[in-house]
């Protein structure tokens, strides 16, 4: 069973807010988005022959494989390389056909990331697009001898009937560029998959509860949060392919730490060395090292919301889109909230050439950083140990990256 109901809520949902002149540019394709272009990741499956070969025409990606539908992994990593890739297509694909005149072309497109926002947001989706092996796997960590252990979970939660709107949203833009856009749309669709797996057990304890009402307000919450980001991702489309993605109404200064890096070792030293790291709760938020952000300043800690820790030896990697920002700041030192052993050499590339190196020896040793970043197209941190330490015991070097902030 195709949830078709619920993607057409979403793409209607996301027209109707859109302004006047971006409506006006739809004309008729509106409805043909809103009740049919939406569908074609189900019916490019399950429809006729005829029609399928029409839709693979926008289903279909550059290197030949057709478009994902949904999280690709449970991979995050993955999933933000996939959405980054496939959204690059995306805009300029719509933008080139809206700038030609070919509104129908742009719709179908736009019908594509319909479906993939509404397969992102349904429950039934959140762990990978793989369903069935992943439903099964939930009904394990939430077992029940009731009756929904033997029912498809999946075409349960999918095709529940929801009521949600979005009126009073209004929709931003995501980048200039399709670049900067896919870039931006990629970190949001990571950020949806992780709202919405976040809202899936509850849904399954009322599921198990047989309070059906309170999965279709939870279910039509995730789908209005799919709207919203799809309203967004249309008026980006539109407003680059009309001269009107001004840069200037984009945010000044972007924080480094709440994107989705690219590669990362895991936790290090190994927690099994680190007694403070082996009693530390799991760590979700991506931050290489579970420990508040502690640097001297002065006589007094401070701690820092933003940024990351760092043990030896470890790095952590960001993808940058090309020409988007000019400066990158932050504030480097040794934890200064645990025990340091240990001098470290920290060191910052663009994965070829050196912008920053430093082997921190002292709490005190901090180092406030402002790089150009001029043909900069990553951000690369690494740690290594600078003097004696256990070779298979305990490494006490902790270094923190303070408030990194990418600058436009």
């Amino acid at each position: 069973m195709a949830n078709y109901p619920n993607h057409q809520r979403i793409t209607r949902a996301a027209i109707s807010v859109q302004p006047v002149w971006i409506r006006s540019l739809l004309g008729t394709q509106a409805k043909r988005l809103g009740d049919h272009y939406c569908l074609y990741g189900d019916l490019v499956v399950s429809g006729k022959p005829s029609e399928r070969k029409v839709m693979e025409r926008f289903m279909t990606m550059p290197d030949g494989k057709r478009a994902v539908m949904g999280p690709a992994s449970l991979d995050e990593r993955e999933n933000c390389r996939v959405w980054n890739k496939e959204f690059s297509f995306w805009y300029a694909a719509i933008s080139a056909a809206i700038r030609r005149k070919r509104m129908a072309d742009a719709a179908q497109y736009l019908g594509v990331i319909a479906h993939a926002l509404g397969d992102t947001t349904a429950l039934a989706h959140p762990l990978s697009h793989s369903e069935g092996l992943r439903m099964e796997l939930i009904k394990r960590l939430f077992p029940t001898n009731k009756k929904y252990r033997y029912m498809s979970l999946h075409n349960l939660l999918e095709n529940l009937p929801t009521s949600f709107s979005i009126r009073g949203h209004r929709p931003v833009l995501l980048g200039a560029s399709a670049e900067e856009a896919a870039f931006f749309t990629a970190q949001e669709m990571v950020r949806l998959t992780t709202r919405t797996l976040a809202k899936l057990p509850n849904a399954i304890k009322k599921l198990y509860a047989d309070d059906i009402p309170a999965v279709q307000r939870i279910a039509g919450d995730a789908y209005a949060d799919s709207a919203r980001i799809y309203a967004d991702i249309m008026y980006t489309a539109f407003s680059m392919a009309c001269g009107k993605a001004g840069r200037g109404s984009l945010p000044k200064t972007v924080c480094l730490d709440p994107l989705v890096p690219s590669s990362m070792s895991g936790w290090s030293p190994h927690p099994y060395f680190f007694k403070p790291l082996y009693d530390a709760p799991c760590n979700f938020d991506r931050r290489m090292e579970p420990f508040p952000l502690m640097l001297q300043a002065g006589a007094r800690k401070k701690e820092y919301a933003h940024g990351f820790g760092m043990g030896v030896t470890s790095y952590i990697e960001y993808s940058l889109p090309a020409g988007v920002f000019r400066r990158f700041s932050c504030i480097i030192g040794l934890n200064a909230g645990l025990a340091e052993r240990t001098a470290v050499s920290v060191a910052v590339t663009d994965g070829k050439r050196s912008l920053f190196k430093k082997t921190f020896r002292s709490v005190r040793d901090i180092e406030v950083l402002d790089i150009d970043l001029a043909g900069v197209r990553s951000l690369r941190f690494e740690t290594t140990g600078a003097g004696k330490y256990e070779k298979f015991g305990t490494v006490d070097g902790h270094v923190v990256v303070a408030d990194p902030v990418l600058m436009r």
